[in-house]
């Protein structure tokens, strides 16, 4: 494809002009963390990502709301204050810039893209640890639940990204080892934690993100026979 636009070829032109427009508007936004958030997980520290069920409200008879109700169907705009949309927010950026990087050979982006990782997994002030234990939570209920996993589900994009960004020389060596060594630690969490193991046996939607997201990162991390498992 690389070679066809080089050429002029019109055909993938379109499909170039909305990734460079992504990448751009990526470059000029700033950078995202965990740590950004107003709000303290239960741990007490600001590094744990944090996310919100998205149909439970404050109930309007009780003078804190708590415990929060149920309204199926209906997105409290609460979550949007934690940590769901920067995450997503990180990967498409990433995503973006990497592959505009190496379709046009701009390096500005490839070296965004570095900034962004470093910021969410490597910079000790505002990295997230690697768990998602207060995924999903529901105020006045739990703290976080197993179905907070599918938050991660974009993972499996990002470590293609990353891949991808490897070959760009702007991460340094050790930063290469620095996220390998982050996603080895969230694989751990995510395989071996009571957690992970309920959600990859939740038989539906969520064990089929799991999946997707697990294998995707055992790839990454070399762990062939996971996913050979996995999918054999």
């Amino acid at each position: 494809v690389k070679e066809r636009l080089g050429r002029g070829d019109p055909e993938f032109l379109p499909a170039y002009e909305q990734l460079v427009s992504d990448a751009d508007m990526a470059l000029k936004a700033g950078v995202y963390s965990v740590t950004f958030k107003d709000k303290v997980p239960p741990s007490g520290s600001k590094n744990d990502y944090m996310s919100m069920a998205p149909y439970w409200w404050p109930d309007p008879e009780k003078p804190d709301g708590l415990p929060y109700i149920s309204r199926d169907g209906e997105v409290n705009p609460e979550r949007d204050n934690l940590d769901s949309i920067p995450l997503k927010k990180m990967i498409d950026s990433v995503r973006a810039l990497s592959m505009a990087w190496f379709f046009s050979d701009k390096k500005e982006y490839a070296e965004k893209a570095a900034v962004l990782l470093r910021t969410w997994f490597l910079e000790k002030e505002t990295l997230m640890n690697p768990h998602l234990n207060y995924g999903q939570a529901i105020p006045g209920h739990v703290e976080g639940r197993f179905i907070g996993i599918i938050d991660g589900r974009f993972f499996a994009v990002l470590v293609d990204a990353i891949a991808l960004l490897e070959t760009s020389g702007a991460l340094a060596e050790n930063e290469v080892d620095g996220l390998e060594e982050w996603f080895e630690r969230y694989f751990r969490w995510l395989t071996e934690s009571e957690f992970g193991k309920h959600e990859g046996n939740y038989d539906n939607n969520h064990s089929v993100a799991y999946d997707v997201q697990a294998c995707a990162i055992a790839y990454y991390l070399g762990k062939d026979d996971y996913v050979a498992q996995k999918v054999g």
